[in-house]
């Protein structure tokens, strides 16, 4: 690991007129991108809401009536488990873009449709096991 070189040496380097301003830091600092993850509560939030979604407006029925019938809560959690994974793994593949609003967005728009097409993998290997 590079040694911490001293404010005044950073300064120096730098030709920083406010040697106090500076903060120290390692060699590393200038090479390496920033990796700045999504908050997971973000990512497991924007999960459950849209799994929430998708029960809510499931087959016409515009009610959360039936939502903890076992068959129906078996359906979401594999649907749930497939919206998780997808967000987790956009938000991997984006992790050392810039920071802003346009990978944030790129997250919540592509992870859940990511999401559902795991959902329904899941689905449909758990419905392959059972027969």
């Amino acid at each position: 690991m590079p040694a911490l070189r001293s404010e005044r040496s950073c300064a120096a380097q730098h030709n920083d007129p406010d040697p106090g301003a500076f903060v120290a830091h390692n060699d590393m600092d200038r090479t390496a991108s920033p990796v700045r993850p999504l908050p997971p509560a973000i990512l497991l939030g924007m999960a459950l809401l849209i799994t929430l979604l998708l029960f809510f407006v499931d087959e016409g029925r515009y009610s959360f009536s039936g939502l903890f019938d076992a068959d129906n809560l078996l359906a979401l959690a594999f649907y749930l488990a497939g919206m998780v994974l997808g967000l987790f793994l956009m938000a991997q593949v984006v992790v050392r873009w810039r920071p802003g609003i346009l990978r944030t967005l790129f997250v919540l728009v592509l992870g859940p449709v990511a999401g559902f097409v795991l959902g329904l993998l899941f689905l449909v290997g758990a419905g392959a096991l059972l027969h």
